[in-house]
């Protein structure tokens, strides 16, 4: 045999016989038989990757099939408890049981059977190279040797055999199938074994998609009803039912498909300290029952339990309160003497003021709200909101409205932040006081002896007044020619007297006004007497033309309520005036309103005579009282302690 056709074997034994000869001069540089080599590592790191890929594809083949299996058992045993207990469906310790059991079950197999044999465990050269030669003999241990000179872990040896080896085993590297060097078929068993596993989970899954997907969702975290062929649901914005302590509810249950819509539900609430109350509920609003406390509701029909749940929580409803209310009367009244308004009238929130008057109306709450609402109503029952505005957390509220003169009533509800409304409304009444004209009344025409204070002194008022009309009153005296009359009258108006004046006329001329001076009060003059039309103090022969009374409290009404007067009318200056004519008058009374209303008092006639016919009438008006004194005489005398001031026989 040559040396061409040299086996490996002979080439050692050549290269051993040479081994004296200098192992510096003999040896092969590892970069150059690294170059020589560089294919059969390329075919190695592609067996080394083909090793990773088919222990991963068998190693995930086999962990999908366990998984696949244990997944399954979880879902049907969760189906069955849950079926075993529809009202609180699987217990919570189970499912937390069942995921710990899946999460460590998939860790160890994932490790044991993919990364550490896939992933981690080292594929060196000389592992895959003894593979390699235990399906290939032509190597006859060359490849291994060849990759240990070019480590430089095997003993020098002459350039020639080192040389002969790398080149052998390059030749028969890119001749050779070194796929046989790897286990076959780990990809298809891997593929089978996953197939095996999941075809039940598969096959369950194409039964009754919805059922399988819910509970394999139960196994990932999500806490969602098991389907049971009908779907009940609760319907609560936010999923949260607030209902005012001890007052009844609703709440709407929805059941599908309609064939269960007329079957009666079980409407279960499970309160806080583990207690159980249940009604029958018929799909559709149901009544909740007053005496249901906090809780959680559900519903259950048959096996099925509800897609959700309900909480229940009892408040208290917010009651509102009056803070305060305030009324200003409008700007024609005047302000005080501060510049601020006038104040209307107002008691535990009923309030009253003219027309235009501003209230001002502060509400306090219970509890914070989302929104107080304020309505004022008219006659007609129709309600005008009024903006509120709310402050403290909600707690208070404040509005301004302008009262109208058909307003009744004003009312008020609030809704707390839980979506509670008060009981009844808060309502109070608000009343426009009516325009009406200032009432004027013309006073009997009396001749008094002395001041209203003196004719007064240490009598009854009621019996001093009428006392005076017996013995003074001169109404339908005449006029002397050139002569004069005297006209007492009095007025009232709740909006305040502005002005007075005396309208008057001749015979059937011309209508004339004469505007009737202030006269204004003074220490000396002591109290208006409205009866008299003058002061306290003021003689017969003093005239007040016109006195508007002011508020005693100067801060609790702007005044000028009641007013009067009383003054001669002087004939002689009109010039025109002869015996026989009539003189008509009446008093008109203007208040403080813009425009003003106008009150009038009813019209007198008085007749001009001359100085003779005057005289008779006072003669005979003299001779009338005296008969009247004499006939009070002797019925005092007759009816002697029975009439008012009389003494009893006796005493």
């Amino acid at each position: 045999m040559g040396p061409q056709a040299r086996e490996p074997d002979e080439l050692i034994i050549l290269a051993w016989s040479h081994l004296g000869e200098s192992l510096m001069s003999a040896s092969v540089s590892r970069d150059e038989l690294g170059g020589l080599l560089a294919p059969v590592r390329a075919r190695l790191a592609v067996l080394a990757r083909r090793e990773r890929w088919g222990r991963t594809a068998l190693g995930v083949g086999g962990w999908l099939a366990v998984m696949a299996l244990v997944l399954l058992v979880c879902t049907l045993v969760d189906n069955q408890l849950d079926r075993a207990n529809p009202l609180d469906g699987t217990p919570f310790w189970a499912r937390m049981a069942m995921r710990a059991i899946l999460i460590g079950l998939a860790g160890w197999l994932a490790w044991f059977w993919i990364i550490a044999p896939a992933l981690l465990a080292p594929l060196d050269e000389n592992t895959l190279a003894t593979s390699v030669e235990k399906t290939n003999p032509a190597f006859n241990h060359g490849l291994v040797t060849a990759l240990s000179y070019a480590r430089g872990t095997a003993m020098p040896a002459h350039e020639a055999l080192v040389r002969a080896l790398a080149e052998e085993s390059t030749n028969r590297a890119l001749r050779g199938d070194w796929t046989t060097a790897l286990e076959p078929g780990r990809a298809r068993r891997g593929t089978a074994h996953a197939l095996l596993g999941l075809a039940p989970l598969l096959a369950l899954l194409a039964w009754n998609t919805p059922w399988m997907l819910t509970l394999l969702a139960r196994q990932v975290g999500f806490d969602t009803p098991i389907p049971r062929g009908v779907s009940i649901t609760l319907v609560a914005e936010g999923g949260r039912l607030n209902l005012p302590t001890g007052e009844e509810g609703s709440l709407e249950l929805q059941v599908e498909p309609a064939a269960h819509s007329d079957t009666d539900c079980q409407l279960i609430l499970a309160q806080p300290d583990g207690s159980r109350r249940a009604i029958q509920a018929a799909p559709g609003e149901v009544l909740i029952p007053a005496d249901w406390g906090s809780g959680t509701i559900l519903a259950r029909l048959g096996s099925a339990r509800s897609a959700n749940t309900v909480e229940l929580v009892r408040l208290d409803r917010p009651v509102l309160e009056i803070s305060s209310v305030t009324v200003h009367l409008p700007d024609w009244v005047g302000k005080q003497a501060d510049g601020q308004p006038w104040p209307g009238w107002s008691r535990a929130g009923d309030v009253a003021g003219w027309e235009g008057s501003t209230v001002e109306l502060r509400l306090a709450c219970s509890q914070a709200t989302r929104q107080i609402n304020l309505e004022k109503v008219d006659s007609q029952g129709i309600a005008q909101p009024v903006a509120m505005e709310l402050s403290d957390g909600g707690r208070m509220g404040y509005a301004r409205l302008i009262m109208g003169k058909d307003d009744r009533l004003w009312q008020a509800t609030a809704v707390s932040d839980a979506g509670l409304a008060t009981r009844f409304p808060l309502r109070r009444r608000l009343e426009a006081w009516s325009a009406q004209p200032p009432d004027v009344e013309i006073l009997p025409e009396l001749m008094l002896p002395d001041t209203p204070e003196k004719l007064l002194a240490g009598q009854d008022r009621a019996r001093a007044l009428r006392q005076a009309l017996e013995e003074h009153e001169l109404d339908g005296v005449p006029i002397p020619l050139g002569g004069r009359f005297r006209i007492a009258y009095r007025a009232a108006s709740r909006a305040g007297i502005a002005r007075a004046r005396l309208v008057f006329r001749v015979g059937d001329g011309a209508w004339k006004n004469l505007p009737l001076p202030e006269t204004a009060a003074s220490n000396g003059m002591g109290d208006f007497m409205a009866d008299f039309g003058v002061f306290a103090r003021t003689t017969e022969a003093q005239e007040v033309p016109f006195h508007a009374m002011a508020e005693t409290a100067a801060t609790a009404s702007p005044g000028r309520e009641r007013a009067g007067g009383r003054f001669d009318f002087r004939i002689g200056p009109l010039g025109n005036v002869r015996a026989g004519d009539r003189i008509e008058y009446y008093i008109e009374v203007e208040d403080r309103r813009s425009p003003a209303l106008v009150g009038r008092s009813s019209s007198r006639v008085k007749d001009v005579v001359v100085i003779d016919d005057y005289l008779g009438w006072l003669a005979r008006r003299e001779r009338e009282q005296e008969r009247l004194r004499e006939l009070r005489t002797r019925q005092t005398a007759v009816f002697e302690g029975l009439l008012p001031g009389t003494i009893p026989p006796g005493k």
